[in-house]
């Protein structure tokens, strides 16, 4: 179907399209092991084509199907796409002979502008705030050397207060370092400065621009501040393109500021998390690398979780055979340090179970070198099996990186009751967390009588839960209204999908806290939105006693 490849569809969203064409419905799980598919990249094929009505979504047994809508829809598609080419190429033709026609005439060019300077640059911002009750969109490159410049730190503060004043309201795009963050433009600035927003890597780092009004300003940087130069345009046609491709951008970067901010709980060490953070098993593959992954995804997902409030971060050196560090890596490179939560774990890379106990420190090593950073803030213990030499010199080893400063905490996972008890005992700093299998429908995996659950609140050992939403059983339950079970009942009266009553459940657990991962930005949206209502004390009751059928 040549048309396919002409309306814009991906090879994966053809794939998936011409399968259900020839099957009448299948699950997301089912096309994905059919075609070979990774389960992300189906679920994104299938969110596409949903979106451009190329397949329908219903509910089945509690579980989401997928049907190929008729062929014919194709010709209307390709209609709609030469209407919206036609009207974006006429919109770029006008621009284009408003620049040959300024160009060539000379003369009458008097819109343009030419300054350089420190000064050039501070009479750019107050253009930019001349008009009241106003929007500046702009780029900014927080590397610059301006900022360095004699009385340019007074010359902001003063700035800001004014743009305050004068009801103007920004849209940054902007390019952070470790040298210098934004925390006086973003945080001073709440009121009129909802979001900021990381600049894509497409987007050229060595010079800025703002739109305001009819205005353009392109601010070019040199390493001697006296050298920068402002080209100041005011052109109506100019300013409206450059702003709504401004606009475009803008819709599909990563919130590095933003409004959201998820419950937190805190650690024995007084250290807070939120309630939600991201799990990485399957970023980049799963026990090995997959080389088929959408890489490029995978980083803008991790970065929207971490930018909607999920800064915990678990990490682990066998997920997609290490190859998830590295995309973890360039993911968080953009964000300020103290504010994630970096959970990573001395677990089996290879030969199961290590035997050298030098390898806590090796693998301890690893992790710093291929994310980049100068500490873990917790080593934890993937779990029993790991390892097969005494619990003493485990406990002596996580406590040597400790006192190097490498680690912050260590913590636990997957281990049962008894096996926890005496690791605790071993060490002068308690484990400040633990992980299991916790959720809605198995309530503790290794330890059915809650007892490893007791001991952990006992102790102000945080619990970690994975698969909170059982790999996405949890999903859809709800959405037959003709049945009459607790979790049809609870998401008709909360307005809120199955697996957010589940997550809102778990994390309202006492000393509990939950990870999760997703690549898919509206899923990441549902989870974190998770928690902005509350369910009523009878209802969290009637929760606790859930089963799948109930």
């Amino acid at each position: 179907m040549e048309i396919l490849k002409k309306i814009g569809l991906t090879s994966n969203q053809i794939k998936v399209y011409k399968y259900l064409l020839s099957e009448k419905k299948k699950s997301g799980a089912e096309i994905a092991r059919e075609l070979k598919l990774d389960k992300s990249s189906t679920y994104r094929a299938l969110d596409k084509l949903n979106e451009l009505n190329l397949v329908t979504q219903s509910v089945d047994q509690g579980v989401y199907v997928y049907t190929a809508a008729n062929p014919k829809i194709l010709n209307q598609l390709m209609e709609e796409k030469k209407a919206r080419l036609e009207q974006d190429a006429s919109q770029l033709d006008v621009f284009v002979k408003k620049l040959i026609e300024e160009s060539g005439n000379s003369n009458e060019f008097t819109r343009l502008k030419i300054e350089t300077g420190p000064l050039a640059q501070r009479a750019s911002m107050e253009r930019s705030i001349k008009d009241a009750n106003t929007t500046v969109r702009q780029t900014f490159t927080s590397d610059s050397p301006v900022y360095d410049y004699p009385g340019y730190k007074e010359f902001i503060d003063d700035f800001i207060k004014r743009r305050i004043k004068k009801n103007v309201f920004t849209k940054q795009l902007v390019k952070m370092t470790t040298r210098y963050y934004l925390d006086d433009i973003t945080v001073t600035s709440e009121e009129l400065c909802k979001e900021v927003r990381i600049k894509p890597y497409g987007l050229p780092h060595q010079h800025s621009f703002k739109i305001y009004g009819d205005n353009v300003d392109i601010v070019i940087y040199d390493k001697d501040p006296e050298k920068l130069k402002v080209i100041h345009i005011q052109d109506k046609v100019i300013s409206t393109i450059m702003a709504a491709l401004f606009d475009f951008v803008w819709d599909r970067s990563i919130v590095y500021y933003g409004k959201q901010v998820l419950p937190q709980k805190k650690l024995t060490h007084g250290v807070t998390l939120p309630v939600l953070g991201v799990g990485t098993w399957g970023v980049g593959g799963y026990v090995e690398r997959n080389p088929y992954n959408d890489d490029i995804n995978d980083i803008d997902q991790l970065k929207h979780s971490i930018s909607l409030g999920q800064t915990y971060i678990d990490t682990c050196l066998m997920y997609g055979g290490g190859y998830s560090l590295d995309l973890i890596a360039k993911a968080i490179a953009n964000f300020p340090r103290e504010q994630l939560f970096i959970t990573s774990k001395f677990t089996w890379p290879g030969k199961i179970p290590v035997s050298d106990y030098r390898e806590v420190e090796k693998q301890c090593d690893i992790y710093l070198e291929k994310l980049g950073i100068d500490y873990i803030d917790m080593y934890q213990v993937h779990g029993p099996k790991v390892y097969d030499f005494e619990d003493e010199i485990l406990v002596s080893e996580i406590e040597k990186l400790i006192a190097k400063g490498k680690v912050r905490y260590w913590g636990t996972g997957n281990f049962e009751i008894e096996q926890l008890k005496k690791l605790v005992e071993l060490s002068d700093n308690l484990p400040v967390a633990h992980e299991l299998e916790f959720n809605l429908i198995e309530r503790e995996i290794k330890n059915k009588d809650n007892s490893i659950v007791e001991y952990c609140r006992e102790k102000g050992i945080l619990m970690i839960a994975f698969k909170p939403i059982a790999r996405g059983a949890l999903f859809g339950l709800g959405e037959d209204e003709s049945k009459t079970t607790l979790m049809s009942k609870l998401t008709k009266k909360y307005k809120k999908s199955s697996g957010q009553i589940a997550i809102n459940w778990l994390c309202k657990q006492p000393g509990m806290i939950a990870i999760l991962k997703s690549t898919n930005g509206s899923h990441i949206n549902e989870n974190v939105d998770s928690f902005d209502f509350e369910i009523s004390e009878e209802d969290l009751k009637l929760l606790d006693n859930y089963n799948l059928y109930s």
